[in-house]
């Protein structure tokens, strides 16, 4: 039987009505069309424990070991849970903190062969305050139709961590519109928080100038941006190809979410 799922934003975001603590081989491999096909998928009521997390992930790649984010230079978020080689810790004292956080796309700044996939899994929330939501734009750029990229066209993005990471010692270089490797679609992959130039443009500041007016061109295209407010027990699934996210407040209280990142396993895409 076919998963059942709902619809809950403009059907790039769909929520899973499946509990992935018993999951098998043929829901993985539906799981992982499911999200190359909507993007972000959101299942609710989760009580996973670490193994059935790390297992349930499999269905879309190949999770990252603690050794692999070592070999990516990634080592600046060292609180993982216990001693658990994949499954990492983020909460209000860990390395993202309780600031909020401008639009990225995550690992942009470093050198591996794709852009991996994240996945976030609330396991611990003080519901009594309210929390700030994380953001999502959708950015491929045939859904804003009213935004002029032609600036970009043809151009590199330099990216670099916005805080001190003494073994990351130079920007990465990618695509400033990136071609999605399993749609084939352009996505436009700058951002105000990773990205530190544009080629053709002398400073940071001007770059950052341009790729802020045009993420707000983009913020307001019709069902292109979506807040996720978390409750306990939610994990969120997202493509980070074809899309950038962030945290517009500050956490109150106690929030923990617990992280895997892996190689994105495309339907029919060449594999090594």
């Amino acid at each position: 039987m076919p998963l059942q799922t709902t619809d809950i934003f403009h059907d790039w975001v769909h929520e899973v009505h499946v509990d992935l603590r018993s999951i098998t081989d043929d829901t993985k491999a539906e799981l992982n069309q499911l999200l190359m096909d909507k993007h972000v998928l959101l299942f609710r009521k989760q009580r996973l424990d670490n193994e059935q997390f790390l297992n349930a992930i499999t269905s879309f790649g190949e999770p990252w070991t603690r050794t692999r984010e070592l070999n990516n230079r990634m080592d600046h978020t060292a609180q993982y849970d216990g001693v658990h080689d994949y499954v990492e810790e983020v909460s209000e004292v860990g390395t993202a903190g309780t600031f909020s956080i401008s639009f990225h796309t995550d690992c942009l700044h470093i050198n591996t062969q794709e852009i991996p996939g994240r996945c976030l899994y609330c396991v611990e929330l003080d519901e009594s305050v309210e929390q700030p939501p994380t953001q999502f734009l959708n950015s491929f750029i045939d859904n804003h139709p009213d935004v002029d990229f032609s600036f970009y066209y043809r151009k590199n993005a330099q990216s670099a961590p916005s805080y001190p990471v003494p073994y990351i010692p130079k920007p990465m270089v990618r695509p400033a519109l990136h071609l999605h490797p399993y749609h084939n679609r352009l996505v436009f992959m700058c951002n105000p928080f990773f990205t530190t130039r544009i080629e053709g443009i002398d400073n940071k500041a001007d770059s950052l100038k341009i790729i802020r007016e045009t993420m707000e061109q983009m913020f307001k295209t019709d069902g292109m941006f979506y807040e996720h407010h978390w409750q306990k027990g939610d994990l969120l699934v997202y493509d980070n190809n074809m899309s950038s996210h962030g945290r517009p407040g500050q956490v109150v209280g106690k929030r923990r979410l617990k992280r895997l990142t892996w190689d994105p396993l495309y339907p029919g895409y060449p594999t090594l």
